[in-house]
């Protein structure tokens, strides 16, 4: 049974500041959504086991450009984006 994945509103917020920010600088937003559509497809099977553990039920994933924390919520079977960082490449 899958799980559903919510970006919460600042998270969504950060996201938006870093497409503008891409687009200032005359760079792609692809990299950024195609991130964020396969951190839903990971997310939406066995959360548990994806990314690295921080402390309390946190956890992070790593899907470059983007970073995620997240928490899981087993009883509803939701998956909540608390917060998304941004991973410049090493030649930028």
């Amino acid at each position: 049974m899958k799980y559903k994945v919510v970006w919460i509103h600042r998270v969504l917020d950060r996201v938006t500041e870093l497409c503008n920010s891409a687009i200032e600088s005359g760079k792609t937003v692809a990299d950024i959504t195609q991130a964020m559509a396969r951190i839903d497809k990971t997310l939406e099977q066995n959360p548990q086991q994806q990314g690295e553990s921080r402390s309390g039920p946190e956890r992070i994933l790593f899907d470059p450009p983007l970073s995620v924390h997240f928490d899981i919520d087993e009883e509803e079977r939701v998956v909540v984006v608390l917060a998304v960082g941004y991973l410049p490449r090493q030649h930028e």
